[in-house]
């Protein structure tokens, strides 16, 4: 279950990051700019997680990358296409 204020409004772009550590990302952005966290789950793999954060009024969502992401990526890739 979603915590109050975990899922983005209509018409709000919401930026989803995919690290190498979600939690060492996690630890970094709430010391650096106060992040707070609303909602944590593992990663389908069993490897990592998902987050979401509050940084300021923004939502920001957090994942550790999976094994197949890393050799599968485009060295240079800026945006996520859907499928």
């Amino acid at each position: 279950m979603a915590v109050r204020g975990s899922v983005p409004q209509p018409g709000v772009i919401v930026p989803h990051l995919v690290v190498r550590d979600a939690a060492e990302a996690v630890l970094f952005y709430s010391q650096a700019f106060g992040a707070e966290v609303l909602y944590r789950s593992p990663s389908p793999s069993g490897v990592g997680e998902h987050v979401h954060l509050r940084m300021w009024d923004s939502l920001v969502q957090v994942s550790t990358e999976e094994g197949a992401q890393r050799r599968e990526r485009v060295e240079g890739a800026l945006l996520a296409m859907p499928a």
